[in-house]
């Protein structure tokens, strides 16, 4: 990730979860949850598993090798995650949630990009049971304060603000 901001000249970059070993300054910006779901299509063709364990037998869709984050539960309390070893993979969130509403997998996304398909049952959240509710957050990641740039400066504001004022919805203490 460090070495694509230098190459790529990126002031700074929205990065989601856990930031990368670096000397980059990686600055909070908000929690984001995440959720396993899939379309009715998919559940209603492939079933709808039960338990994360079960996950191994259906289609799971995660991001591209390098791009790609383990699914957290907890089962009894402890700490199981999987790699899915699907065929579908994907560079981008947005293509992610179209090949999930398409019913080509079960995919874990972020709430927030997935609400309203949520909310009209075009997705189904699964294995809620399973969540872990640590959340993950979203960051800021940037070179140093030293040598930031007016624009850089101004986004950060931005996130700043935008974020402060974000009032997530809660559900069983969780955000959605």
């Amino acid at each position: 990730m460090a070495a694509r901001l230098v190459e790529h000249q990126i002031d700074v970059a929205v990065f989601p979860g856990d930031p990368p070993n670096s000397s980059y300054v990686a600055r909070r910006i908000a929690p984001i949850r995440w959720v396993v779901c899939a379309a009715r299509s998919y559940l209603d063709a492939h079933g709808t598993p039960t338990h994360p364990q079960e996950l191994a037998e259906h289609q799971c869709m995660n991001f591209l090798p390098g791009e790609e984050r383990p699914w957290p539960f907890l089962i009894d309390g402890k700490p199981y995650a999987i790699s899915p070893a699907g065929s579908v993979r994907a560079n981008s969130g947005d293509l992610m949630r179209v090949f999930t509403k398409l019913g080509l997998g079960i995919a874990r996304l972020p709430v927030a990009q997935i609400r309203d398909e949520i909310d009209s049952g075009e997705l189904v959240v699964l294995l809620s049971d399973y969540e872990d509710p640590t959340p993950e957050w979203l960051h800021a990641i940037y070179q140093s304060e030293r040598h930031l740039s007016p624009r850089a400066v101004a986004f950060l504001r931005f996130l700043d603000s935008s974020f402060r004022t974000w009032s997530p919805r809660w559900r069983g203490g969780q955000t959605l």
